[in-house]
């Protein structure tokens, strides 16, 4: 760890309960447009089916089949539009 810059990390270990138990399925997920900003997350999301059809009708590319992506997904556009997370 010598080697690597920076002032913050993630770690995370999780079972994968929705999708395939795959290396490139693996957190954190960053936000699509927003390099700053990662995701971790441990749970399920029930409306993601619906929602990942949404968004893919709207052009969004995901990345993994992993439920929890939609949640950077969802964080880029909200501060894409302006918001903020505060």
């Amino acid at each position: 760890m010598s080697r690597w810059t920076g002032t913050h990390g993630l770690g995370h270990t999780r079972l994968s309960t929705e999708s395939r138990v795959d290396l490139s399925h693996s957190q954190p997920f960053w936000a699509h447009g927003t390099p700053d900003l990662a995701v971790v997350h441990n749970g399920h999301i029930t409306n993601y089916h619906r929602l990942r059809r949404m968004y893919e009708q709207e052009g969004v590319r995901f990345y993994t089949e992993n439920d929890s992506e939609i949640i950077g997904v969802y964080l880029a556009r909200q501060l894409a539009g302006g918001r903020t997370l505060h």
